[in-house]
């Protein structure tokens, strides 16, 4: 998109100078000229937020950017991550991210790059897992034709 900028009086360029020299003008001309602002902004990574607050490993959380341009510059989103996996595309402003299972503990930094086409900003976001919440189990375990009955269970009893 290109903004005008006030007029600046340049003196005629070289080109211009052997133009005019040439029609028998000897003098040095000025002119007043506009120019095309040039600058492109880079784009400006407001805020990162991620779902659910609860940081339990084995949990996919839901991952969004809001992101801005000064020049209205169609942004491109692309996400990283030193472990888990993105559950879908890592290049939009949303997706999902499945933290490991075994992460009790460690810290993971998830990258967000966001490019304007000609300028890049990035931003960490670092999550750190905590023991992962196992659900209650109850219902019916099915081998080869069979079916067994399985008692309510609940966290503490399987895992203590």
């Amino acid at each position: 998109m290109d903004r005008f900028c006030p007029p600046k009086y340049l003196c005629a360029s070289k080109m211009h100078q052997r133009i005019i020299h040439r029609i028998g003008v000897s003098i040095l001309l000025c002119l007043p000229c506009y120019y095309a602002c040039e600058r492109n902004h880079p784009p400006e990574l407001l805020e990162i937020t991620c779902l659910p607050e609860s940081r339990s490993a084995g949990t996919t959380f839901a991952l969004r950017a809001s992101a801005s341009d000064l020049d209205g510059d169609k942004l491109n989103y692309l996400w990283y991550a030193d472990g888990g996996a993105f559950m879908d595309s890592a290049n939009s402003d949303q997706t999902n991210w499945k933290s490991p299972v075994d992460g009790n503990g460690k810290i993971f930094c998830i990258t967000l790059t966001v490019s304007d086409g000609e300028e890049e900003i990035q931003r960490n976001y670092a999550i750190t897992l905590t023991d992962p919440v196992y659900g209650d189990i109850a219902g019916f375990v099915y081998y080869a034709k069979c079916k067994v009955p399985v008692r309510e269970y609940k966290h503490q009893d399987v895992c203590r």
